[in-house]
């Protein structure tokens, strides 16, 4: 969605957006949550004055900027787009409070989406992953981690938290979709708890380097995806676990930054029903 942005030096787009129109609204922007760069564009994520959140994206070709993400629990059914009810709870992890977008979905493999750093559980909602993983049949549980979104802080360990997730929610050996981040603790629930995990989706992962010896042993089907303008976790990662897991396939997409994912989501929505249909669809049966 093309939206028209006023920046800080006035109108010159390359500048930080001060306020942003969204159809007949002006929205100020209160903070710049975070920012990084692609080969041909910028972006930023923004705290708007009506307390949602959005990632704007500035074309440096084409000199104009675009809405690439909205957070929609803050939004009208119409700006919305007609997308699901699904909307956050708070339930309990082990010793910990947490926030979660859930749906008990169909009767395929149970789907647990983690967050990077600068995200939360609802990024999964406005980006449409969980409607579509809905949509063929997958249980869906979106979590935010403590301290994160609207979970509350606590000390335990994130690792802990997801495997206590899992145990309470009866869920028989789920996929952990990690980006980022989210990704590492993807990694540490696994390698700590593997009985408990069945399938891992890494997308542009941290934490690759102290974990380098242990690749070897993944006995589960793993999804790599990369951007391949990738600045914080560089795509030889990608290559280096393709080489190292045994079941295991990477998806490059070309151009992309760190969360390739936002710049790419027809690819990346391909990419990931096709991994899931290929290894764990005929096993449910």
């Amino acid at each position: 969605m093309k939206v028209q942005v006023f920046s800080y030096a006035g109108y010159k787009a390359e500048q930080e957006p001060r306020r942003f129109s969204l159809g007949s609204r002006l929205i100020d922007v209160l903070a710049i949550l975070d920012r990084w760069q692609g080969p041909d564009h910028r972006y930023f994520k923004v705290k708007g004055s009506d307390q949602a959140d959005y990632i704007l994206r500035y074309d440096q070709q084409a000199d104009h900027w675009e809405l690439t993400l909205m957070d929609t629990t803050h939004s009208t059914d119409k700006e919305r787009g007609g997308m699901s009810a699904l909307t956050p709870q708070q339930t309990s992890a082990g010793p910990c409070r947490i926030n979660r977008i859930h749906h008990p979905g169909g009767g395929k493999r149970p789907v647990i989406l983690l967050h990077g750093a600068a995200f939360e559980a609802a990024t999964w909602l406005d980006l449409g992953t969980l409607d579509l993983l809905l949509e063929n049949g997958y249980p869906v549980h979106a979590l935010d981690m403590p301290g994160f979104g609207g979970s509350e802080k606590c000390r335990a360990a994130k690792n802990e938290v997801i495997k206590e997730y899992i145990i309470r929610e009866n869920l028989q050996q789920p996929v952990i979709i990690g980006p980022s981040r989210g990704g590492r603790y993807a990694l540490e629930t696994y390698f700590f708890y593997p009985e408990y995990v069945g399938g891992l989706v890494l997308v542009g992962s941290v934490g690759i380097t102290e974990h380098k010896s242990r690749f070897r042993s993944i006995s589960i089907p793993c999804l790599l995806v990369w951007g391949s303008a990738d600045t914080v976790s560089d795509p030889e990662n990608g290559r280096f676990l393709e080489r190292e897991i045994p079941d295991s396939r990477l998806v490059i997409l070309e151009g992309a930054p760190h969360p390739c994912y936002l710049e790419q989501k027809g690819l990346w929505h391909q990419s990931l029903l096709s991994f899931l249909e290929e290894k764990f669809d005929a096993i449910q049966g």
